[in-house]
């Protein structure tokens, strides 16, 4: 008995290891993402529409960090639990 529970939750940690580690890899993705972003349009002038564009893709890409971040927080109080 104690084995089989000993062996769910091992289980279970492995699977949020391994969400945490990719959620975290999405995170750094995003986060290299925006930065290059931000660079691309320092360079731009004022008034270019592909400098509207990318704003509003920074924009979104801020948006998606802060969803990626939730996520990580959920499964560090889930690691904290346990």
């Amino acid at each position: 008995m104690f084995e089989q529970k000993l062996a769910e939750f091992t289980d279970k940690v492995e699977n949020l290891i391994t969400a945490y580690n990719r959620i975290k890899k999405e995170r750094d993705e995003l986060k290299n993402e925006l930065e290059e972003l931000k660079v691309r349009t320092t360079k731009l002038t004022r008034g270019n529409k592909e400098d509207v564009l990318l704003k509003d893709r920074i924009k979104i890409l801020e948006e998606e960090r802060k969803v990626v971040q939730e996520k990580v927080k959920t499964l560090l109080k889930i690691l904290k639990e346990y």
